[in-house]
């Protein structure tokens, strides 16, 4: 490596740093909680900056009018701001789609076998979470799993349930709004939407399966 990758590389991690150690040293250095209150565009605008200053031969690390033209897919950016909107509309607490699935599905998951249980909330977090957000699905599926879990009297393990409600919740590559990545990749060029979709249900299928069967004796036995 020569000196411009070693820049390019070492400012990359500066920017991931500060992303992770503010919350990782709170305890120990209390002052830089202050980094994390700057929001998390902060570091990748240092790191921009800092592309755009730093030169090798005449030449910045990035040249940012470039980068802005070519660089960016602007049409996946705009697809995915406008399904992380909707996805925020749909969920608001005073449109009442959120609090309609908990009064529905609640009394409908009452009184099925545990297994049953068990896939029903592993496969709700992990469809849901594929057109809401993340923190939205968890709230929601959690809400109504709680209950429902512990009225089984100890034979389904609630922390396991709510462990895996919260990893399915992160399982969001299957259509536009679950995340901007699946945006950007559809709007790349080496992917569509319908091989999203099919690839992207295919595997929640497959995930679903495999945290049922494995995943939760797992978190069960530790819990």
């Amino acid at each position: 490596m020569d000196k411009k990758e070693v820049s390019i590389l070492t400012i990359f991690c500066l920017i991931v740093a500060l992303w992770v150690l503010p919350s990782l040293l709170k305890d120990f250095f209390p002052e830089i909680i202050k980094i994390s209150r700057m929001g998390t565009a902060m570091p990748p605008i240092l790191g921009i900056i800092l592309y755009s200053i730093i030169s090798f031969d005449g030449k910045p690390l990035l040249n940012f009018a470039e980068g802005m033209k070519k660089g960016v897919q602007w049409p996946s950016v705009i697809m995915g701001a406008g399904t992380l909107a909707a996805g925020s509309a749909m969920t608001n607490s005073n449109v009442g789609l959120t609090q309609y699935l908990i009064d529905v599905l609640s009394p409908a998951l009452q009184g099925i076998s545990p297994i049953l249980l068990i896939l029903a909330f592993t496969a709700w977090a992990c469809l849901q979470t594929n057109f809401s957000s993340n923190m939205v699905t968890v709230t929601v599926v959690t809400t109504v799993a709680i209950p429902l879990i512990q009225a089984t009297n100890g034979a389904i393990s609630c922390p396991a349930i709510v462990a895996i409600i919260g990893m399915m919740s992160a399982y969001a590559f299957a259509t536009p709004p679950a995340m901007p990545h699946v945006a950007m990749a559809i709007g790349s060029g080496w992917s569509d939407t319908s091989s999203i979709l099919k690839y992207g249900f295919l595997f929640m299928a497959i995930a679903t399966l495999i945290t049922v069967v494995i995943g939760y004796p797992i978190a069960a036995f530790l819990m």
